[in-house]
């Protein structure tokens, strides 16, 4: 909506893509995964900023939304960074010759005209599922993994015998 002045997000590449394709800054809060790389580049490209989860209070998300949204108009403020630097990502996505949907019908009228367009077809298709689940891969190392544990329970056995008939106070006469 174009009243929307910040986007909290989790960080997600989704997200970002979603906040910068309309122009609005963001405030990421991470939680895992991909999501504190994510909020490190948006707070490194000067899209927004970026709070540790471990860390939140109400006063931290108060401070960076304000931060975020007051003053935008003023050119040396935090904010018109911001908003100048998602206005320049933004229309970085949108310059495209096509719209995504003129993109979808070309593709689907070229697969049509092409009787399924098999040249573009990925040799994957082909491949069987025993491939696909590299059963070959996963029997090596079953086997492999059998092998060891046998050799490992071989010398314990052997071990534990050397170490019984020393320490059961029986000696051999001479």
């Amino acid at each position: 909506h174009p009243n929307v002045k910040l986007f909290i997000t989790h960080g997600g590449k989704l997200s970002f893509q979603e906040s910068a394709y309309h122009a609005t800054p963001m405030l990421a809060l991470p939680i895992f995964g991909d999501q504190e790389k994510n909020a490190e580049h948006i707070v490194h490209m000067e899209y927004g900023l970026s709070l540790v989860w471990e860390e939140l209070t109400v006063q931290k998300i108060v401070e960076a939304i304000n931060e975020i949204i007051d003053n935008p108009s003023e050119k040396h403020s935090l904010s018109f960074r911001f908003y100048q630097k998602v206005d320049t990502v933004s229309r970085t996505f949108r310059d495209q010759m096509e719209s995504p949907l003129e993109r979808a019908i070309f593709w689907t009228e070229y697969v049509i005209r092409h009787q399924g367009a098999l040249s573009l077809r990925s040799p994957a298709v082909k491949v069987s599922w025993m491939r696909i689940l590299m059963l070959d891969v996963l029997a090596l190392i079953g086997v492999f993994s059998l092998i060891c544990l046998y050799v490992i329970s071989w010398i314990l056995k052997k071990t534990g015998r050397l170490l019984q008939g020393n320490s059961s106070g029986k000696r051999k006469l001479e």
